[in-house]
């Protein structure tokens, strides 16, 4: 079985809903990864080739309410040119700041032998932060409050190498460290985050098991997780444990997920708290 094939049981999204993580001062994140790979990876971009669009939605319950995010993607690759282009939008709330974020992303692909290849990938884009000052006291997220920042610049970039059975990358984000532009505060600064990933495929008489590792490092935030997902016909499970430092937020990771007509495939995972978060965290 080729790579693409396994990576379409693994990436062919339409419609998948998570419960991952989210930290203040922090990118976000998604426990499954592998379901809007450009957000952790720019040289994933366009590896199907055909057209691939993605849809994410995330709800995380808070103390006095929750926190909802959207992720939205689109990418197609281009065989003749051995390149991928794709688009990101991502949204997140808890009902006091708003953050949305728009990115472009471009892979070129390296032939290493018959059945490897290297890529290479970059991404570019704005974030913008909108903070609802009538729901704050006393400018409890940041001194000089504004009810909006301008657009501010970000940019990725990201390595990937892959053959038939197994893949590995590497990727680094907000290159520039970028803050709000109009608020003389280091807290509003976003440090550079760093992503590896490490996956193998099995077949085993069509029951397709895909072990993975992910790592990120951002500021004082690390998380580990390794994980595993289950295919067989139109049919994945899988699972992951989710260790997590600053802030602490190790969990049990649960996935279910239904492939239609190997185009479409609807996901739905839940996170177990084993730590101290003191927050169950569900849909």
């Amino acid at each position: 079985m080729t790579m693409n094939k396994f990576f379409r049981n693994i990436i062919s999204t339409l419609i998948s809903i998570i419960v991952p993580y989210f930290a203040m001062a922090q990118d976000l994140g998604f426990t499954q990864t592998m379901q809007t790979p450009m957000y952790y990876n720019p040289a994933f971009t366009g590896l199907l080739i055909n057209p691939q669009a993605g849809l994410q939605a995330r709800l995380q319950p808070l103390v006095g309410g929750a926190n909802v995010t959207l992720a939205g993607s689109a990418e197609m690759g281009f065989e003749k040119i051995s390149s991928g282009a794709g688009i990101l939008f991502t949204t997140t709330s808890d009902g006091y700041v708003n953050t949305t974020t728009m990115s472009l992303s471009y892979a070129y692909q390296l032939k290493l032998s018959e059945n490897s290849y290297f890529r290479l990938g970059i991404n570019g884009g704005f974030y913008q932060k909108i903070f609802n000052t009538n729901d704050t006291t006393g400018n409890a997220y940041m001194p000089n409050a504004v009810l909006s920042t301008p657009l501010v610049p970000n940019f990725g970039t990201g390595a990937l190498f892959y053959n038939d059975n197994f893949y590995a990358g590497l990727a680094v984000r907000n290159l520039l460290n970028p803050g709000y532009a109009t608020v003389d505060d280091p807290g509003s600064k976003i440090g550079r985050r760093y992503n590896i990933q490490v996956g193998k495929f099995y077949d085993n008489g069509g029951i397709i098991t895909n072990p993975f590792l992910l790592v990120v490092s951002q500021n004082n935030f690390l998380q580990i997780l390794p994980g595993f997902n289950f295919t067989a016909g139109n049919f994945t499970i899988g699972g992951s444990f989710r260790y997590q430092a600053n802030p602490n937020a190790d969990a049990i990771n649960l996935l279910f997920g239904i492939i239609a007509a190997d185009k479409f495939k609807i996901c739905y995972s839940y996170d177990i708290p084993v730590g101290t978060t003191g927050i169950a965290e569900g849909t």
